[in-house]
């Protein structure tokens, strides 16, 4: 759902953590706008500091951009809260986060077209 070609750097503060699994989202205001960042839950569990990031801390995202109409009616049967937000704010999925502690997360970059396929073909017991 995310363009790895497309990347973006964000600096702010955040306002809002949604721990969740397997994803998360951390809602911060930078460059003026409102952004919600996906984040994966499992990348936090290997802080040293937990919880890594705060409300109120300052932190540095790197990460990529949805493609294009990349949602359908996913949020809307998933997360109805999300929806709304994406009406008039942006959303990112986080390749690296760096946190107020200066500790850097990573959270990788998302798969190629290729990948997908490769994954959607091939189960833990073959291909």
């Amino acid at each position: 759902m995310y363009d790895r070609e497309k990347t973006v750097t964000l600096s702010g503060k955040v306002t809002r953590v949604d721990w969740s699994m397997p994803n998360s989202y951390i809602y911060l205001v930078a460059e003026s706008a409102l952004w919600a960042v996906e984040s994966e839950y499992i990348q936090f569990l290997r802080a040293s500091v937990m919880p890594a990031i705060h409300v109120g801390d300052l932190i540095t995202i790197t990460g990529y951009f949805p493609k294009e109409e990349p949602w359908g009616d996913f949020p809307s049967r998933i997360s109805p809260r999300l929806t709304a937000y994406l009406k008039t704010n942006h959303l990112v999925r986080a390749g690296s986060i760096t946190t107020t502690f200066g500790q850097k997360l990573e959270m990788g970059r998302p798969p190629t077209e290729k990948e997908m396929a490769d994954r959607l073909k091939c189960s833990p017991f073959g291909c």
